[in-house]
């Protein structure tokens, strides 16, 4: 089990967001995206344009 993060970062932008979640994230963790259908219907084209997200990781 892994530990509540208490640490918060603010990214403006959804595509540097998406990368640095995908960055900080291990292999087992799940990225959960909520918000406005509209902020996840852009992560959702963000993610297909990078095959599902693997290749966002560096």
């Amino acid at each position: 089990t892994k530990e509540f993060q208490q640490r918060v970062v603010i990214e403006r932008d959804l595509t540097k967001a998406l990368k640095y979640a995908v960055k900080i994230s291990r292999d087992e963790d799940l990225i959960c995206i909520t918000g406005s259908l509209y902020l996840v219907g852009e992560a959702r084209k963000i993610l297909k344009l990078h095959g599902g997200g693997l290749c966002l990781k560096e």
